[in-house]
This record gives C-alpha cells, structure tokens and sequence, in this order.
C-alpha cells in the first residue's frame, strides 16, 4: 500500500525540502530513526485516508470538482460505497477553507467522513508561518464578528460553542488567528450538515481528515465536535502547530487520554521527516505540537509499515516533534529569510500548473490557451464553455489569470510551433496484437506522424485521393501522453514526472498503405494532414495520477465498436517513456500516442478463430480490421474517441481536400 502517494503538494513539498533546510537540518532530522510499533490495520487506515483526503483538492479548482453520487477526476472510483453529500469553498485565502462531507456506507466501513483541503498555495503559507510571528487569539474568547452574527443560525460565541464549561476549561490557551478565522468561516457549512447526518446516521463514526492547513482547521473542528459529545475520530497529514502549550494539552486530553492510548488512539497526526509545516509557526513563539504523531522516518516516498513510529507524548525523541528542541533547527534560518525568495520562485514555477489546459478561439475572434471552465456536473471538456486565459509559457512559467472569455471552438491543444515530434506506439495492446494476428512485441513497437497530422477535436477527418482508391480506412483511440519537462535516459520510476498531461487522440489509419503498399513502413498509412486529431484537452497529469486505470471507447456513428481500458497495455506510459528516453531526448511539446485497444472476451475460445473474429463483430471491442467482415470508415461517417477523465473528440470523415486549424 502506497501511504501518502497521491498528495501532489505533500510530495512537491518534500522535495523541496532538501533545497530549503540545509545542512544543519538535514543533520537533525537525518538522526530521527522509528522502530515501528504501527499494525497493519492502523497502516492500511491511513493509507485509506490518505486517498480520502486527496479527493478534496478537487474541490475549489476552476472547472474541476466532485459530483454525486461521488465522481471526480482523483480517486472517488476507488471508494464505490461513498455518497457525496457536499462540498464547500469559502475563499482562496489562508483564512478560508474547502473540502468535502461523505457518507461511507456497508460493505465499508460506516462513516461520516469530514475532508479538509489544504491552502492553495503551500509556498506562501512556509513563508508566512516560518518569517513572520504569529498572531493568535485566545481560545475560547469572543470577537466582535461572533458579536454581530450571535443570532445567526449555526453561530455561537467561541466561549459556548468551543468548550463545555460545565465539564472543563482551556485556562490561559491561544490560537492562532487565521486557523480559527477559517474554521469560523467553515463552521457554517459544516457544523449543521454534521448534526443531521449524526441524527440520520446515528451508528456511522465520524471521521475528520485534513491536509496541511487543512489538518488546522480539523483539529480546531475536532474540538468543537468533541465539545458536543461526538466522539470524532481525527487523522491529519502534514498538520502544522496550533497554538500554545495550554491549547495542547487541552486537546491531548480530549482525544489522548489514558483510556485511548497507543493505536486506540482517535487523533493521530501524521508526519514526514522531510516535512518542514509541522514544526510551523516557530517553538520560539509560543507554539507547540500536540501528541498523536505517527512518525515516517523514510525519506523516499511511498513507506512500508515499518517506516512508521507511533510517537510517544510530544517529545518523543524518535519523532518529528523533539526537533523543536534542538538549537541545530533550520529554523534560525528560515526567520532570517534565507533562501525564501528561491522557495518560492521554484514552488510558484512549479506548482502553478493548468489541471484541464485547452487551446479555442474565442467570440472576440483571438486564439488563447486557457483552464477550461466547465459546466457543473460536466467532466468532458468537450462541452467547455468558457476558459481562464492563460499567460506565458505553457511549458514553463505561466499564470492562470482572472480573465475569462467565451469559447466558440476548441482547437488542438498544442499549436504547430508548440508540437517537437510525434511518436506512436503500434500493437500495445494485447488483445489488439491478438486481433492484428500479430505475435506480442517484447519492445514496444515504435512508428512517427508529421506535426501536420495533428488536428483538433472537432475537424473533419480529410481523406486525399491515395486513401480513396481502396478500402481501408480504420480508427484507432488511444491514451496520448504529452511531455511536459525534458527527458533522457529517465528510469521508469521517474517517467511520470516528466508528463504534462493526458488526452485522447483518433490515429487515423489506411490499412492497405499501412501493411501491403508500405513496403513495411507503417507511416504511409498514417501520415496524411489530419489523421490524428486529438483533445478535447490536455489533463494534468496531477489529476490523472494512474494512466493505467482509464476507460476508452470508440463509437461510429453513434455504435460503440472499442469499449475497453488502459490497464491493458502491455507497455505502460511509464515503461514507455523510460524506453523512449534512453540516449533520446524528449523535449516539451512531445506527443505520444500509446496504442489502441481491444477488450478480451471472457467467454469465447480464442483457439476458435472462425468464432473469435465473428465475435468481435457483434461486440464493441476491436478496429475495424480485426472484424469479420472488415469494418471500415466511409465517407460521412462520425467517429467519436473518449477517454475517463478527460473527454472525448468527434470528426466527420470527409472525402474532400481540406486541412487541419493547427
């Protein structure tokens, strides 16, 4: 099980980490070892968690987010029994908040699930929480706004709704100010939902997870809720401090009493030895880190369940928190201001990605590229309506800007002059090598279009006179993987990392100049201007984190006739580009198309040919040449390719001269 693997920001963060704590830190922390004392039940929770928590960065991004009864473009389908109750988006500041509620119904586990998000922009919140103190509030007080708004459904002062004061007080506590203002924010749209879920379901745990700041706002939302008598149990990830010795010793003593020790425990609090946000804000104002760590002491992500220590106290000196101790801390750099301005230029170069990037002309007659904004429930960028247009280089640094424009038409995502080469993959898939009457390639099988065979997900498919003579046209939907940063000689471990992102491409095909007039060059069935359209979008890669687990389908004039999944590839994307890495450069701009697919029947004998062929006929798995008999396109025919996630391209196949909008 991969702990941790899905979180984009988490790992950007580690990775920064080396660059930004020096060596002093990296000598503290390189001295913190963990003897597990994890079971592998607490272990698969929080990998379980993880995953859950991930989801709710698809809240709060333009055009993204997730529907009912629980679809996204992250890991929803890895979680079938969830209903999505809602999601809430209070602002893009420090201050405010998003996430989601769920239900996890039978055969899961049965819980109330509270997913807290973390900021928008982690380089901001290092800078901010490590260079400048701190301001905090007490906890509880009362502030004017809770004055103003005291009669106000839902809103109580922080000294009722905080604390039972007929059962205990948090004498002499302080917290900080902008987690309290967001959990103030975010109480609204949480704490009512919360209440009538507990009242419908009354035998469903609730379960708060949070992210970075996200981890704040749940450990100050635990406090409320344990105030009720709700008994949530909370687990946070990357969870910065939260305010003074007081405030955490009142919250050890809510959730990590005697009776509830070791891995009974219901708060736990994970942490890397990598990770710079739990030791924020500094010890030296006043913060502390409360108890409940769990501990990964391996530097290199994902861990084992050996790699993590459940902490005992806050102190614990096999734990991240006794770094707070050490006079060696990368703290008395980090206030000094060293090496933020790089920081920060590198997480803002870095991170301030496009997550559905398209290229469209707009009804003021302009070209831009942009982050597609699509309507609410939509997930296919096909239907996109309007973009935030973006600014720079879309390879590099480029921003998202507030302005947005209507679209008219959706072009190919990548303009000519942005296209370096485009590489093609023959017989990935096996059932395709199968149905081909082709033995499986032990190397993948490599072939080239020219630029010009680009087109975008709406052009008509032009067929020149060469093509017409014979029968023989043929579709092929396929998974295209776009480079996004340079590579050579890149392991397979790495590959991914130098992906822009996903789309779905049609590589047209002429099987009589692919196989008998070709003299054994495929390219002269597959080079004609237009024949691999391609869109409707480009997909992050940050959101398509497994190209390996993606629906595609190919339907003709509405009839489904390919209807199958990435997982069956032979040559994965990774694999893939590792191989086309070695002693070849791929540059940004990189096009590759991965193969077309044939879904396996599970019920037919394949050493039966003559019932083999004709099922692929009546089954909407194969191209149109491995049928029986052939089928091909014709002029007029409308070819529609799809991929999960990203959406789909529809071309009209069109016997007259005509060139692609590139």
């Amino acid at each position: 099980m991969m702990l941790l693997e899905c979180f984009k920001i988490y790992f950007l963060l580690l990775v920064s980490a080396t660059a930004i704590l020096g060596q002093s830190q990296q000598k503290l922390l390189g001295t913190l070892q963990a003897d597990s004392n994890v079971s592998d039940a607490l272990f698969r929770d929080l990998e379980e968690l993880s995953r859950v928590v991930d989801i709710a960065y698809c809240v709060g991004t333009a055009g993204l987010g997730i529907q009912k009864p629980f679809l996204c473009a992250s890991r929803c389908g890895d979680f079938e029994h969830f209903e999505l109750v809602k999601t809430w988006n209070t602002g893009p500041f420090i201050s405010d908040s998003c996430g989601y509620i769920a239900l996890s119904h039978h055969p899961s586990a049965r819980r109330i699930i509270v997913a807290f998000r973390g900021t928008y922009s982690i380089a901001n919140a290092i800078i901010d929480l490590s260079t400048i103190p701190q301001e905090y509030v007490p906890y509880p007080g009362d502030e004017p706004y809770e004055h103003k708004a005291a009669d106000s459904k839902g809103w109580r002062h922080l000294s009722s709704r905080a604390v039972n004061p007929n059962s205990s007080r948090c004498d002499d506590c302080t917290v900080h100010a902008g987690f309290m203002t967001s959990w103030r924010h975010t109480r609204l749209e949480v704490i009512n939902q919360v209440e009538q879920l507990i009242d419908h379901y009354p035998d469903y745990r609730l379960t708060l997870v949070g992210h970075s700041l996200g981890g704040a706002v749940a450990a100050l939302a635990s406090l409320d809720f344990h105030a009720k008598g709700w008994d949530p149990q909370v687990t946070t990830f990357g969870e910065p401090k939260i305010g003074n010795e007081a405030l955490v010793h009142y919250l050890d003593q809510a959730f990590l009493n005697q009776s509830r020790s070791g891995e009974n425990q219901t708060y736990r609090r994970v942490t890397h030895i990598d990770d710079l946000v739990p030791l924020l804000p500094l010890s030296e104002w006043g913060y502390r880190a409360h108890g409940g760590e769990i501990f990964i002491s391996k530097s290199d992500l994902p861990p084992e369940r050996e790699d993590l220590h459940l902490c005992e106290g806050n102190q614990d000196p096999r734990c991240l928190a006794s770094a707070n101790a050490s006079p060696d801390s990368f703290m008395s750099r980090l206030k000094t201001g060293a090496d933020i301005e790089s920081f920060k230029e590198w997480w803002l170069h870095d991170t301030d990605d496009t997550q559905r990037l398209i290229r469209f002309l707009s009804k003021d007659g302009k070209i831009y590229h942009g982050e597609a904004i699509l309507p609410t429930g939509a997930t296919d960028i096909a239907k996109v309506t309007q973009g935030h247009v973006i600014k720079g280089d879309i390879f590099g640094k480029h921003d998202i800007t507030d302005q947005v424009v209507d679209v008219q038409l959706l072009l190919a995502p990548l303009a000519r002059d942005d296209v370096k080469t485009v590489r093609c993959l023959g017989l990935n898939y096996e059932q395709h090598a199968k149905e081909s009457k082709m033995p499986l390639p032990k190397f993948p099988v490599l072939f080239y279009k020219p630029a010009t065979a680009l087109a975008g997900p709406f052009e008509n498919i032009p067929v020149p006179a060469p093509a017409q003579e014979v029968e023989g046209l043929d579709y092929e939907c396929e998974l295209v993987a776009i480079i996004g940063k340079q590579a050579r000689d890149v392991p397979e471990s790495k590959a991914l990392e130098h992906v822009l992102g996903y789309a779905v491409g049609n590589d047209i095909s002429h099987r009589d100049w692919q196989l008998k007039r070709g003299g054994g060059q495929w390219a002269l069935g597959k080079m004609y201007d237009g024949w691999g359209p391609f869109g409707p979008g480009i997909v992050s890669s940050t959101m398509i984190k497994d190209p390996q687990s993606l629906n595609i389908w190919t339907k003709v004039n509405g009839i489904t006739v390919q209807d199958s999944s990435t997982k069956d590839m032979i040559f994965g994307v990774a694999k893939t580009i590792s191989f086309l890495s070695q002693g070849t450069t791929l540059l940004p701009g990189d096009v590759i198309f991965t193969g077309t697919s044939v879904s396996q029947p599970t019920d037919i004998d394949e050493n039966d040919s003559q019932v083999y062929m004709a099922d692929l006929y009546l089954r909407p798995q194969g191209v149109g040449s491995g049928r029986s008999p052939p089928l091909w396109l014709k002029d007029g025919d409308v070819v529609e390719v799809g991929l999960q996630g990203i959406g789909t391209c529809t071309n009209k196949v069109d016997y007259v001269k005509s060139r692609p909008k590139l």
